[in-house]
C-alpha cells in the first residue's frame, strides 16, 4: 500500500517495509530498525529530510526523490540494493559496511555528495553534484563504472581509501589489492571541477602513479609517492603531498610531471623530472633533486635538512626563494 510517512519509526531489530509510494506529511522522517532490514518497494518522493540507519540490508525498488526531490537523504546501512536514482535539493549522505552500487545520485540546490564504504567495494554508475558542491567517495576499493564523464562537479572531487595505510594506484591496469585509479575510471571524471584531490588528507600508504592525464588541479597524497609514468595536467597545478616519506621518479625514465605549476611535499626526499613552468617543493626531512625539461620559475624551494639539486636540460631556471641546509647545492642549465 502507499504510505504517508511522518517523523520518527524505531525497531528493535525489525523490518520496516512500505509496498508502494512513500511520500510524506512532515519535513523531517528517521527509521532505525537496528538489525532489522528496510525496505521500500515504490517511488519515494517529497521536499524530506530522510535519515535512515540499520545494519540490515536497505533496499529502494524505485527511484528516490525521482519525481519530487527530497531535502536531504542519509543512509547509514549494512547494505544497499537500488536498482534507480536518488535526487535531492540538500547532502546526500550514504554509508555501506559491505560492497554496493549506486546507479546514480544528484543534487540540484545546495548540496555536497558522501559516498562510503567501510569494509567493502564502492561503485558508482553517475554522480552530479549541484553547482559548487563537492562530490567524495570513500572505500578501499572504489569503481568508476558509468560513461565517459559520468562524475560531474564544479567544486571539488575526493576520491579517498577507508583506510588511512591502504596503497593507491593511479593509471594502472587496475586488479591490485591498492585502490586503483584506472586511466578508463579517469576518463569519467568530467571537466570541471577545482580540483581532484586522490588520497586522505593523512594518508600513509604508498602511492604509485603509471602514465596518467586530468583536465583540472589535481592532488595527490599519501605516505610516499613513486612515478611510474608522467602525471600530466596540461596548464593546471599538480600538488604532489607525501606524509612520511618521500617523491621519488620511481621506474619513470621520462618526464614525471607536466603541469604550469607544481607543489610537492615531502618528509624525505624529493626526486623528480618535470616539465612545468612553476615549481614549489618542501622536503622537511631530505633533499630535494629536480631535472626540469623546459624553463621554471623555482618559487619557493626549501629542504632545511638536506641539500637543493635543480638542473635545467632545455632552458632558463628563474630563481625565488631557495633554502637548504647544507652548502651542497647545485643549479645547472644543460
Amino acid at each position: 500500500d502507499n504510505v504517508v510517512l511522518k517523523s520518527t519509526y524505531t525497531t528493535t531489530n525489525g523490518a520496516f517495509s512500505v509496498g508502494g509510494t512513500t511520500s510524506f506529511s512532515v519535513a523531517s522522517t528517521a527509521i532505525n530498525t537496528g538489525g532489522g532490514d528496510i525496505t521500500f518497494t515504490g517511488t519515494i518522493d517529497g521536499a524530506n529530510n530522510l535519515t535512515l540507519t540499520n545494519t540490515g540490508t536497505t533496499t529502494f525498488g524505485s527511484s528516490v526523490g525521482g519525481i519530487t526531490p527530497l531535502a536531504t537523504f542519509t543512509a547509514t546501512s549494512g547494505n544497499f540494493v537500488m536498482p534507480a536514482s536518488v535526487t535531492t535539493t540538500g547532502d546526500i549522505t550514504m554509508t555501506g559496511a559491505g560492497n554496493y552500487s549506486v546507479p546514480s545520485v544528484t543534487t540540484t540546490g545546495s548540496g555536497n555528495i558522501s559516498l562510503a564504504s567501510t569494509g567493502g567495494t564502492l561503485s558508482v554508475n553517475a554522480a552530479k553534484a549541484a553547482a559548487g558542491r563537492n562530490v567524495t567517495f570513500t572505500a578501499d576499493e572504489i569503481e568508476l563504472t558509468g560513461t565517459a564523464g559520468s562524475i560531474m562537479g564544479s567544486a571539488n572531487l575526493r576520491i579517498q581509501p577507508q583506510t588511512l595505510g591502504q596503497a593507491i594506484e593511479i593509471g594502472g591496469a587496475g586488479g591490485t589489492s591498492a585502490l586503483d585509479i584506472t586511466n578508463s575510471e579517469i576518463t569519467k571524471i568530467a571537466t570541471g571541477f577545482q580540483n581532484i584531490t586522490i588520497g586522505q588528507t593523512a594518508g600513509t600508504g604508498a602511492v604509485s602513479f603509471n602514465t596518467a592525464s586530468f583536465n583540472d588541479h589535481v592532488t595527490v597524497i599519501g605516505g610516499s609517492i613513486a612515478a611510474n609514468g608522467t602525471l600530466t595536467s596540461a596548464g593546471k597545478t599538480v600538488t604532489l603531498t607525501a606524509n612520511t616519506g618521500g617523491i621519488s621518479s620511481g621506474t619513470g625514465t621520462g618526464v614525471n610531471v607536466v603541469a604550469n605549476t607544481l607543489n610537492a611535499n615531502a618528509a624525505g626526499n624529493i626526486t623528480l623530472n618535470t616539465r612545468v613552468d612553476t615549481i614549489n617543493a618542501t622536503s622537511s626531512a631530505g633533499s630535494i633533486t629536480l631535472v626540469e625539461d623546459d624553463n621554471a620559475t623555482l618559487a619557493n624551494v626549501s629542504a632545511p635538512a638536506g641539500d637543493v639539486d635543480i638542473t635545467s636540460t632545455a632552458g632558463n631556471l628563474t630563481l625565488g626563494t631557495i633554502a637548504a641546509g647544507t652548502n651542497n647545492n647545485k643549479f645547472a642549465l644543460l
